[in-house]
C-alpha cells in the first residue's frame, strides 16, 4: 500500500513536531510529581499518584503513537507496522506498570533503576531505535 511519499513526509514531519513539542513543553503540560528531575530529586510534599499515573500514561501514548507515525512514514510496510506495534504494547502493558508502580511505592529503594526506566519508557526510545533496525533489516533483505 504505497501512500503519495509527500503525504507520508509531511505526516512523518507532524509526529516529529509533536515529539518536539511534547519535549519542549512537558513541564507545562505534564505532572512530575518531583521537585526537579532524575534520580536525586524527592517527590514534592503533596505528591499526587493518581495525576503522576495519568500524566505519564498521557505523555507515553502521545510519544508512542508519534513514533509509530514516524516509522509509518519511513517504512510504511506491514510487518514492521506490526513488530513496533508489539513493541509498544510491552512497553505499555509491562514497562509502564513496572515504572509507575515503583515511582508511586518504591522511590527510595529503586530510584537509580527507575530514572533509567524512565528514559526507556516515557521518552520514545525503543521506537526510535527501531529506525535503524527496520531500515538495516529493509536493506538486508533488499540484497
Amino acid at each position: 500500500m504505497n501512500t503519495l511519499p509527500l503525504k507520508r513526509y509531511l505526516i512523518g514531519f507532524a509526529c516529529l513536531t509533536v515529539l518536539i513539542l511534547v519535549y519542549v513543553f512537558q513541564k507545562e503540560w505534564f505532572y512530575s510529581g518531583f521537585y526537579e528531575t532524575g534520580a536525586a530529586s524527592d517527590k514534592v510534599a503533596d505528591f499526587d499518584p493518581w495525576k503522576f499515573f495519568l500524566s505519564k500514561y498521557a505523555r507515553f501514548l502521545i510519544n508512542d503513537s508519534m513514533a509509530l507515525g514516524i516509522l509509518w512514514a519511513l517504512f510504511e510496510e506491514k510487518k514492521y507496522m506490526n513488530f513496533a506495534f508489539v513493541v509498544f504494547l510491552v512497553e505499555a502493558l509491562v514497562m509502564m506498570p513496572v515504572y509507575v508502580v515503583g515511582v508511586i511505592w518504591y522511590w527510595d529503594v529503586l530510584r537509580w533503576f527507575l530514572s533509567h526506566l524512565h528514559r526507556l519508557v516515557v521518552n520514545p526510545f525503543f521506537m526510535m531505535l527501531l529506525i535503524p533496525a527496520f531500515y538495516y533489516q529493509k536493506n538486508i533483505s533488499a540484497r
